[in-house]
């Protein structure tokens, strides 16, 4: 894509936010986990429990629940082998959140975040194929 399309694209996102979608909160799914726990701030549940609540597969959502604890947006709590989830009582990650979130009211904002995820998953699944593509060449030696 044009590199000032690209830009554009990006430039109307604060840039902790922009850093945010491309790091962090850069799967649609993870982005529905914000959401959830953003307006379900005392919740502490299980994968599947969450799953329920917000209409997906508990596996396609666990790596990335893991991902955002992992990132500090979310806390994990295991308890005798099952872990919980939680959204993170740091101010500066719920003041972030509130404003991703807030933002994502807008339509333009939307549209923007949606092609920084895009991207996010893109360059994902390509270094994904790139490291299949070089464990295979050197199976070959």
């Amino acid at each position: 894509m044009n590199r000032r399309v690209v830009d554009r694209l990006a430039s109307d996102i604060a840039p902790d936010l922009l850093e945010c979608l491309r790091t962090q909160v850069n799967t649609f799914v993870k982005w529905d986990l914000v959401n959830f726990f953003h307006r379900n701030p005392y919740t502490i549940d299980t994968t599947d429990g969450i799953a329920r609540h917000i209409g997906r597969n508990a596996r396609a959502i666990g790596d990335d629940l893991a991902a955002l604890a992992d990132g500090g947006i979310l806390v994990a709590h295991n308890y005798d082998g099952l872990t919980a989830y939680s959204y993170s009582d740091d101010a500066d990650v719920r003041n972030r959140m509130q404003r991703l979130v807030e933002a994502s009211n807008d339509r333009l904002f939307r549209t923007q975040a949606a092609f920084q995820v895009i991207r996010a998953m893109r360059a994902a699944e390509s270094s994904a194929a790139l490291d299949v593509g070089t464990a295979i060449g050197h199976g070959d030696e």
